[in-house]
């Protein structure tokens, strides 16, 4: 069941909304932006909240753009 749960929590984290440090246009060159989300812990450890980082890196040529997450 554990199993189970971390493997939802995982896909699920790609759903959750997630606070970016970049602005909205297209990337001109090459950029990473980092940030975080918090999603309440489905382990019912001692912490209520889990934080799920937030990695990107962005190239593009300011109108069209190619990104990678993590």
């Amino acid at each position: 069941m554990r199993a189970l749960t971390l493997a939802l929590a995982l896909v699920l984290s790609g759903c959750l909304p997630v606070a970016m440090l970049r602005p909205p246009e297209p990337t001109r060159g090459a950029g990473f932006s980092l940030g975080g989300t918090l999603m309440p812990n489905p382990f019912g450890g001692q912490q209520p909240v889990l934080l799920l980082p937030y990695l990107a890196f962005a190239q593009g040529d300011g109108t069209f753009e190619y990104n990678l997450s993590l």
